[in-house]
């Protein structure tokens, strides 16, 4: 059975968006291998696939590198298209939405456009759909949704939107990424809290100028502020948990380039250099007593290793996602001010031991969930294989 990959990274510097792939090629290959099918994955995606891809993700896979404006690379899009048994998109889980401007939607669609006409079966994987500001976006998400063979959801609150945009029934289910395996990190035991932390390289230097990043946060102050406040409280260990960018990454964007500064600022802090798959820094998080963060990629790692977990939410789908699972210790940037979100941040870390159950009690949800999906995927299996 042959699948083509779209909005799945494997070697991006996201590491949000390589959870997501990891955890849906180990689903789907778990769901095949059941039935007695052998998947063959053919990528497409921005970065070039290494030579130890098939060993990480445990199958056969390929890739092409996207080239929008190479006619080349359209016209072998469109053989490799009707070549598959079935395209899967995921947009990077959160990129079906204009949030980060037109231009990336629009770019993005061009692919899941190309797969629908080859009259392959096209699957939209569980993700987050919208915000939508403008009515050209929401005519072609529109299009879009109404074509494709399976449309899923990973949070309620886009079901409502969806249904809107396309008269289309949905399934929403959760983020593939609670499924993402980990071995926890064996860390000094001192008698501290251990806590976590993550700092958002984006959302430090204002996100995308033509996107509606509009916080009532000032982001900066109020990570200096809890970093303050923890360093000089000795119950406290802390580590600067980066989930986007490298070591000696400088990017607008690289997490690891903001953690790298506060740790020479706040030099207590631990900065966790060390790895280079999201199950890595996953091992980490899940070593941790409570975890806060704005990559939602690493709170999904924290909540789904059973810590406590405070996502800083700076946009839909954190409330979409975790509301799902009835929990709402969330730090809502947009509604609050900076003074509210840094003394929300304490009252709940000091609060872990409670957030904890709450966790636990979410878990069973997406436990349940995620076996759902497994079961949906082996009657999409039996479909397109023809098994």
């Amino acid at each position: 059975m042959k699948v083509a990959l779209l909005g799945l990274e494997f070697e991006n510097s996201n590491m949000g968006c390589q959870a997501l792939s990891y955890s849906f090629t180990h689903l789907f290959s778990e769901a095949a291998r059941s039935l007695n099918v052998e998947v063959e994955y053919h990528a497409i995606l921005f970065e070039k696939l290494n030579d130890d891809i098939c060993t990480k993700v445990n199958a056969a896979i390929t890739g092409t590198v996207i080239r929008y404006k190479s006619r080349s690379f359209w016209k072998h899009i469109r053989k490799l298209f009707r070549e598959c048994d079935l395209i899967v998109d995921f947009t990077g889980g959160d990129s079906f939405a204009d949030i980060y401007g037109s231009k990336r939607l629009f770019l993005g669609s061009l692919l899941k456009i190309a797969a629908i006409r080859s009259k392959t079966p096209f699957m939209l994987g569980p993700q987050t759909y919208g915000p939508f500001t403008h009515s050209y976006n929401r005519l072609l998400a529109g299009w879009i949704i109404k074509r494709s063979r399976w449309v899923f959801s990973r949070d309620t609150d886009s079901i409502q939107l969806i249904h809107s945009l396309a008269r289309t029934e949905p399934i929403s289910y959760t983020d593939v990424a609670f499924s993402l395996p980990y071995h926890k990190a064996l860390l000094p035991e001192n008698g501290k809290i251990k806590v976590g932390m993550n700092v958002s390289g984006f959302l430090w230097n204002n996100g995308y100028s033509n996107a509606k990043m509009l916080l009532g946060v000032n982001y900066p102050a109020y990570c200096e502020a809890v970093l303050d406040h923890l360093t000089q409280d000795g119950k406290y260990e802390i580590y600067l948990i980066p989930h986007v960018g490298f070591p000696g990454d400088r990017g607008s964007e690289s997490d690891f380039a903001v953690s790298s500064k506060l740790h020479e600022k706040f030099p207590e802090t631990i900065l966790i250099n060390e790895y280079a798959t999201p199950m890595d820094l996953k091992n980490y998080i899940s070593a941790m007593d409570v975890f806060t963060g704005a990559r939602m990629h690493a709170t999904i790692a924290a909540f789904s290793s059973g810590v406590a977990t405070i996502p800083f939410s700076y946009s839909k789908k954190f409330e979409g996602l975790f509301g799902a699972l009835g929990y709402n210790r969330i730090i809502h940037a947009k509604d609050c001010s900076t003074e509210s979100a840094i003394a929300d941040t304490l009252k709940m870390i000091t609060e872990y031991r409670s957030l904890t159950g709450e966790v636990n009690s979410g878990l069973e949800k997406t436990d349940a969930l995620i076996n759902q999906f497994s079961e949906k995927l082996k009657e999409i299996v039996k479909e397109c294989s023809k098994q």
